[in-house]
Parts: structure tokens; C-alpha cells; sequence
């Protein structure tokens, strides 16, 4: 509906109304017209800057302003379209049933009975917060009402709800939605008498209408709002629902709210106009025929009539201004009386709409097309305003009563065609482009009408993709026939099913084959055969060679398996073998078995070799049980040879239980073992280790043996004989030992057994560290002259450590060695004079190094 346009329900629902009256009172009836499809003037709406309309498909589109996101597309992101586009934002399913362009806003009504609205905001008019550039909810609705129809203002919107009553949002400048003040969201329009219902709703630039029925009366219009230029019939600017002054008698069956004026048309199809003083009746029209619609213009007037004996001839007339050639009648000039229009060669109009400067219709084939101001591409195409009826670019064709369909049952290597392109909306000579399908994918180059499926398709989904229009300016309608699947060209036969071998022995772990099927039409040369194993009926994941080994899973399971042969171009044909039943799987002993020695000596383990690697599969457990002379005696998987409880003559065997979940257990038992007199070995000699070096202490380790011995002696060797006294296993050196060789000698024993000796590696004794003097300088004592003595007496055995056996002297003058001056006193002589004197004492300790200390010089001798 344009700005303002608001009707309610469809020419069906009129007609009857009319009848109606014309029954009760009487009045001889107007013959009836027929609605058409397109007859619904609900689907479509000009408003001052945007166009909107409900496609065939059900579904609203737009074209026009966008800058304030009233085509539901960010205003950034698009200014304006030159062709008509959908509209988002309704709920999946939903669908479009009525529509009304604002001044800068769009409102649907959706199938759900719900309103959406998009656009601006700036009075409130879509509800709730911000402008939105997606059709949105409006909010306020009583719980469980639904909208019938939508109308919008200028800035303010109307819904009419199926109770029966007007609801109103947005702008109030003018108390166009009654009461004082914007309204955030949907509430009741104020002023109806009680026991009134609306049942049609219009809005203009700033007054609203409301068509009320009342029982036993005629239906009557109030407004609310402006009467600046008699809207409201003089009734004055009102905030409140008001009758207004002068409506014909005869009942009103439409309205309309032109953007500053209000028209009606009566039950009796006379329409009336709106002013200061009243109505005034629309004359000057064409004979035998009664009003439909009124369409209003800022200052123009559009009015659609229909023959009275002839339902399907309706011609459009008009007057008023034509500066934008919004009557057509290419001059511009205006058109003073009523005058039928020029449609240059449309078909007939089945409904119309008119806006501030332009006029749309829609056509018997139910084609929009307009004229007029085609201000920010209302009118879609070209910026250039339609000086004639123009068709709005991008309408949606829509499908028909029928779909396209293709050839039945297709066939590899047989011709399959698209029989029927279908039905479309609008009629006219379809133009049809098709896209071949496979599985859904488009086919390269099968774009004809015919398609012969290859080798690949077969077993495959086969359709056809049909877009259609049929006419120009109209956006293409695809269409996918129903896909069908495609045979082979050849059958193959399976003549004997498969076999499972080895026969009788379906066991756990054991690999079986599939074999012995027989086939017509499966050549070797030509066709694959492929398998799939199934336990209890299922194919088993990964199943799908010609072999296969059941796992413990499979124990008592049915096991089948099925042979598919496929030839390129024919149906494949599958076969399956006879059901078998899983067994417990065997063991399988490899060539190394278990072994122990024939014979064994207390002190030893005995452990059985190759015990992991003798059966195939690997078990998942063992069990030992180990036997002395016949008796039950340990269950370990080794035992040790005890003397006290296995005497030397005495014979052990071992018996092995294996097993694996779904496996029969394998018993084995190893040949007896004889208990001898053990022998004991050394396996790795005594060591000896720490600092070789006079007083230091060395520690022996007793060296390996097998078997472990009973009891171990030590001995410690200075050059290979027995140190008296050293047996432990550690030995301290003492000065004796330096530069001697020291070796550790161990002897094992044992019950029963003959003692075993083994010795260490010598190593070579060290002197121990000279002794450390106490002081750090000393003095020579006595007076320096010649014929006195001077003594060494300060250096003392006392003040080393360790303390030497004996000390040595050597007097100096100056570095050189006095000639027999060797004593710990020495006498001055002439040839000292004028020197200084010192001695040097060296240390005596047998088996350490010498310690040597120097006293400082005397002073010169005189």
C-alpha cells in the first residue's frame, strides 16, 4: 500500500459486504465482479520515497530510498536500488500478507500475524529502540492478538489487530495515534463507542482512519489527527478516534489516507472525497460501472473503476496534477476532470495505489508498473521519471500449478529430456535456461534440454535445474525437477554365493577367505569385485578384502561375508556367503619352545628360555606350576634351588598354562630337571679400590660368583704374601707397604662345594706425604761471631706432623753447603765472617716423603 493506502481484506471480502447491504435493505444489486489474483491491493504500497510490494512467491520486495535502512539493507552499504530487492529479517516459513512504506520506514505483516518493521526510528515508529536495517518484531500486542493488516504515516505506524481493534506507534505530533506524545510501542487507538470494531485501518501524513462496523448499522470512518486541509471532513484537529462529519448514508466499504487528504468508497461503489465541509462525491466517471479503489496523490486523484455487467473490464481514471506525469497523458498538463488514463497498451488494471507524485497498478497478468516522480528510483530503472507506465524492474516470477518435470527412470547411455518447463507467474512466453544435476552438482555443459547419463552417473541422483522468465524486467524463477536415480544399462547375475575357508574351522585369530562365488555378466577382464565381512548381520569397519581374521570380539558371532560385482555402466549385483559361527582360536607353537637345563645345582634360578616368543598370538597370560619329585612346590614364573628342600639327586618339572581371552588355553610341560652338587665360579674378580699412598685406607669388593657363595675370606698380599693380620676387606697402608705391590685375595666356600680363590689386581703403594712443620719461620740460636756456636735446637721432631723418627742437618753460608757442618750446632770460624749463616733440616720417616725446613739467615757474623 502506498503512504497512506490502507484497505482491509481482499476485493472477495468487499464484494460480499456489498451484497450484503444489498440484500438487507432491499436495493436492487449492481452486478458483482469476480476478484482476480491480483485484485488484493494489500500487496503493494508507494510511499514518498520507497516502493514495496509481495511477490507472487509470497515473499516482500522493495525498491527505492534506503537511507535509513528501510529496504533492509545497511544505509552505508546502499543509498537507494534502481530494482526491486527482498526484504530481510522474516522468520524461516514466514511469509508476507500485507505491507505500507512510510516516510522513511517499511512494516510488514507476516503470515504469523506478527508486524516487522525496519527503517528509521526517529518517532518510535518501528517500537522499541534504534533504526534497523532488518525487519524486526514491533512490540506492544496484546498477548494471543495478531495483526490483519498494516498502515503507516508519515512517522507513525497502525496495525489492526484480529480483535478488533487499532493500535498505534511513532509519531503524535498532530494526535495522529490519539492522546499526546510518541509512542515506543503498540497501543489502542482512543475514542471508539463500545461494542464497536475496526475493520480497516488507513494512515496519511499526520491523520489516521479507521473503518468501524457497529451492529444493525452502516459501517462508518473516524480519524484522528490534522485537519489543516480537511482531512477529517472539518471536523478539527482531534487526539481522539472521531466520526467524521458528512460520510454518505449508504455505509463506506473502503477507505483511503491520501498524505494530506482522506477518500471512501460507499457499498453502492460511489467514491467520496474529503473537506473542510464534509464529503464531496467523485463524478465525472464512467458509465455502468461502479468505484473499486481510490488512489491519492498530493494533488492528484486516481480512481479504479469495474464494469457492472462485466466483472473482468476495470479502466483507471484520474484528474489533478500531472507536473510528473503521474496521470500519464504525456503533456504534463494538468487534468482538470475526471479522464480515463492512457496505460499505453498495459493490460487491464486489477488494483491500484497512488503517492505523493506518482501512481502504480498492478495488471490483469499481475505485473507492477508505475508512473510519475521516480525521486531516488522509486519506480526502479532509470533515474528519468516514467512519463508512462513502466515496468518496476526485478519483480519475482514464481512458479505455477505445475513444475517442470523430466524423462522417467533414466538410464546410462539413454537419451533423458526436460518433458515440461512447468507454469509460471506472470503468464507470458516463458525464457528458460536449464543446468543438468548431478547428485546435486552441476554437470559441465549439459545445459540443453537433453542429457544421456554416462558410466559415472550411474547410481547417482539425476535432475534439472529450470530458471524461467517470462517476462522482461522480471527476476528468473529456478525450479529443480525431482531427482531421480540413474540404472545401469546391464544386470550381472550371481550363480553361486560365496564360500568361507578353511570350512568347518571359522576360528578366532584364524585368516579366513571368501571364495568359490560364480557370476553371469562379471567378467574378470572388465568387472571388480569388492567384499565386505559382517558380524551378526553388520558390516564390520574396515572388512573389505577378500581375507580375513577374527578378532576375540567375533567369538560365537555369525560372520558372513558379501561379494559385490561391478562392471562400469551396469548395476552392480551382490551375493553373501552362509552364516558361520565364530570359534575359540587355537594356539600356534613355533619352533623355539620353552627349554630348561638338564641339571641344576642349589643356589641357582631356574627360568624357562624362549617363554614370550613360542606362541602365536602372544598370550595375555601364563601360569607356572613347578613340581619337586612329582609334588605341587611354586607357582612363579622362576624358581630358586633351595639345598635344605632340593637335595642333589631330586628332580623338578614345570608345567605351563597359557591363555588368551577367546582361545582354548596350551599346556605345556618342560622335561625333568636333576638337583647335582653345585660348583661355585668366579664371574668377576676382586677389586680393589681408594688412594694408594701410605697411610690411606684401601677397601676389596669380594668380586662375582656363581652361584652366590656361602661364606667369602679375605687376604691382603705385599708382594704376593700374606700381610699378618690383614683379613677384613679393607686394609690400611702403613709405611711397610710403600713401593710395594698390595693385592686383596678372596676365597668363597660353601656347603657342599669346593673353596674357590680369586685376587685382585696389584696396586703399587705410594710414600705418605712429607710431615707438615708447625711453624712457618724459625731462627738459628746464638750470637753470630766467630768461635761461638750457633744451634738448630728451634727446629724440634715435636713440631711435625706425623712426627718423624729422626731429622738431618745441613749449615749454609749463605746458599752454599758448609763443608761437614752436619750436626744440630755448628761453629763459627773465620771464614764466616762477614757471611750469614743457616741450616736446612730434612726429616727421617720411613715410608713418607722427606719434609725439609730452612731457617732464616743469621745476622752477619763478625
Amino acid at each position: 500500500m502506498m503512504m497512506g493506502t490502507v484497505r482491509r481484506g481482499s476485493a472477495l471480502v468487499a464484494l460480499a459486504m456489498v451484497a450484503a447491504l444489498l440484500e438487507l435493505t432491499g436495493a436492487a444489486p449492481r452486478a458483482q465482479a469476480t476478484p482476480l489474483p491480483f485484485d488484493d491491493p494489500e500487496r503493494f504500497s508507494l510511499g514518498p520515497n520507497h516502493t514495496l510490494i509481495i511477490g507472487l512467491d509470497d515473499m516482500p520486495y522493495g525498491a527505492g530510498a534506503n537511507g535509513s535502512g528501510q529496504l533492509t539493507r545497511p544505509a552505508g552499504s546502499l543509498s537507494s536500488s534502481a530494482e526491486l530487492i527482498p526484504l530481510q529479517g522474516l522468520p524461516d516459513g514466514v511469509t508476507a500478507t500485507a505491507l505500507a512504506a512510510g516516510e522513511s520506514h517499511t512494516l510488514v505483516l507476516g503470515s504469523d500475524g506478527i508486524p516487522y518493521a525496519a527503517g528509521s526510528n526517529s518517532n518510535y515508529q518501528l517500537t522499541g529502540v534504534g533504526a534497523s536495517a532488518t525487519l524486526r518484531p514491533m512490540i506492544g500486542l496484546p498477548a494471543g492478538v495478531k495483526g490483519v493488516d498494516v498502515a503507516a504515516g508519515s512517522t507513525h505506524s497502525l496495525v489492526l489487530g484480529d480483535d478488533g481493534v487499532a493500535y498505534g506507534a511513532g509519531g503524535n505530533a498532530a494526535g495522529q495515534i490519539t492522546g499526546s506524545g510518541q509512542r515506543g510501542s503498540l497501543e489502542p487507538l482512543t475514542g471508539l463507542p463500545s461494542g464497536t470494531q475496526v475493520t480497516a485501518i488507513a494512515g496519511g501524513h499526520q491523520h489516521s482512519l479507521v473503518l468501524v462496523s457497529q451492529p444493525g448499522q452502516p459501517a462508518r470512518v473516524y480519524g484522528t489527527g490534522t485537519d489543516n486541509l480537511g482531512q477529517l471532513a472539518g471536523a478539527g484537529d482531534r487526539s481522539t478516534l472521531t466520526v467524521l462529519p458528512g460520510q454518505p448514508g449508504d455505509g463506506i466499504w473502503k477507505i483511503t489516507a491520501g498524505p494530506n487528504r482522506t477518500a471512501v468508497v460507499t457499498l453502492m461503489g460511489e467514491a467520496f472525497l474529503a473537506g473542510t465541509s464534509g464529503f464531496t462525491q467523485v463524478t465525472g466517471g464512467p458509465a455502468d460501472h461502479f468505484a473499486v479503489q481510490v488512489g491519492l496523490g498530493t494533488d492528484h486523484t486516481v480512481v479504479l473503476y469495474q464494469m457492472i455487467n462485466a466483472p473482468h473490464l476495470r479502466t483507471l481514471w484520474g484528474y489533478g496534477n500531472n507536473s510528473w506525469r503521474q496521470l500519464g497523458n504525456g503533456s504534463g498538463s494538468p487534468i482538470a476532470g475526471m479522464t480515463q488514463l492512457d496505460l499505453g497498451g498495459a493490460p487491464e488494471p486489477r488494483a491500484i495505489d497512488a503517492g505523493r507524485w506518482g501512481t502504480v497498478m498492478v495488471d490483469a497478468d499481475g505485473v507492477l508498473r508505475g508512473m510519475g516522480r521516480n525521486s531516488g528510483f522509486r519506480l526502479t530503472g532509470p533515474t528519468t521519471d516514467a512519463t508512462g507506465l513502466r515496468v518496476l524492474d526485478q519483480q519475482p516470477t514464481t512458479p505455477g500449478d505445475t513444475s517442470p518435470t523430466a524423462s522417467p527412470n533414466p538410464k546410462v547411455g539413454h537419451i533423458s529430456s526436460q518433458l515440461d518447463s512447468g507454469t509460471w507467474l506472470p503468464a507470458g512466453t516463458p525464457a528458460v535456461s536449464r543446468q543438468w544435476l548431478i547428485d546435486g552438482q552441476p554437470i559441465p555443459g549439459a545445459t540443453t534440454g537433453y542429457y544421456t547419463p554416462t558410466v559415472d552417473d550411474r547410481g547417482k541422483l539425476l535432475s534439472v535445474r529450470v530458471a524461467v522468465t517470462t517476462r522482461s524486467f522480471f527476476a528468473p524463477a529456478t525450479v529443480e525437477t525431482t531427482p531421480q536415480v540413474v540404472a545401469g544399462e546391464g544386470q550381472i547375475v550371481n550363480t553361486a554365493p560365496p564360500e568361507i575357508t578353511p570350512a568347518g574351522s571359522v576360528r578366532v585369530g584364524r585368516e579366513l577367505r571368501a571364495r568359490y562365488d560364480a557370476w553371469t555378466g562379471c567378467p574378470s577382464a572388465s568387472a571388480t569385485k569388492t567384499y565386505q565381512w559382517k558380524r551378526d548381520g553388520a558390516p564390520i569397519p574396515g572388512a573389505t578384502a577378500d581375507s580375513y581374521t577374527p578378532p576375540p570380539a567375533d567369538l560365537g558371532v555369525s560372520l558372513t561375508v558379501e561379494v559385490t560385482c561391478s562392471r562400469p555402466g551396469w548395476d552392480p549385483a551382490a551375493a553373501a556367503s552362509v552364516p558361520a559361527e565364530v570359534q575359540l582360536g587355537q594356539f600356534t607353537v613355533q619352533a623355539a619352545v620353552p627349554e630348561l637345563p638338564g641339571t641344576v645345582s642349589s643356589g641357582t634360578v631356574l627360568s624357562p628360555t624362549n617363554i614370550s616368543t613360542y606362541l602365536n598370538p602372544a598370550p595375555d597370560s601364563r601360569q607356572y606350576e613347578w613340581r619337586l619329585d612329582g609334588v605341587p612346590i611354586a607357582t612363579g614364573a622362576t624358581l630358586m634351588i633351595d639345598e635344605d628342600t632340593m637335595p642333589v639327586g631330586a628332580t623338578i618339572v614345570l608345567q605351563i598354562t597359557a591363555s588368551r581371552a577367546a582361545y582354548v588355553d596350551h599346556v605345556r610341560t618342560l622335561p625333568a630337571v636333576t638337583v647335582v652338587e653345585r660348583a661355585l665360579t668366579n664371574t668377576g674378580p676382586p677389586a680393589v679400590t681408594g688412594s694408594a699412598q701410605v697411610g690411606s685406607t684401601l677397601v676389596g669388593s669380594s668380586g662375582a660368583w656363581t652361584p652366590a657363595p656361602d661364606s667369602l675370606a679375605y687376604a691382603w698380599l705385599r708382594d704376593g704374601s700374606v700381610i699378618p693380620g690383614a683379613n677384613g676387606a679393607s686394609y690400611r697402608l702403613t709405611p711397610q707397604d710403600a713401593h710395594r705391590g698390595i693385592a686383596l685375595r678372596v676365597t668363597a666356600g660353601g656347603t657342599g662345594t669346593t673353596p674357590v680363590t680369586a685376587t685382585s689386581a696389584v696396586v703399587t703403594v705410594r710414600p705418605g706425604p712429607a710431615p707438615v712443620f708447625a711453624k712457618a719461620k724459625v731462627k738459628v740460636k746464638g750470637k753470630a761471631r766467630v768461635g761461638r756456636k750457633l744451634s738448630a735446637k728451634a727446629v724440634r721432631i715435636g713440631l711435625f706432623q706425623p712426627a718423624p723418627t729422626g731429622l738431618t742437618y745441613q749449615w749454609l753460608r749463605g746458599k752454599k753447603p758448609i763443608n761437614g757442618a752436619t750436626g744440630k750446632r755448628y761453629r763459627l770460624t773465620a771464614a764466616d765472617r762477614g757471611k750469614r749463616i743457616r741450616v736446612r733440616v730434612s726429616t727421617v720417616l720411613a715410608g713418607y716423603e722427606v719434609a725439609v725446613v730452612v731457617t732464616k739467615k743469621s745476622a752477619k757474623v763478625r
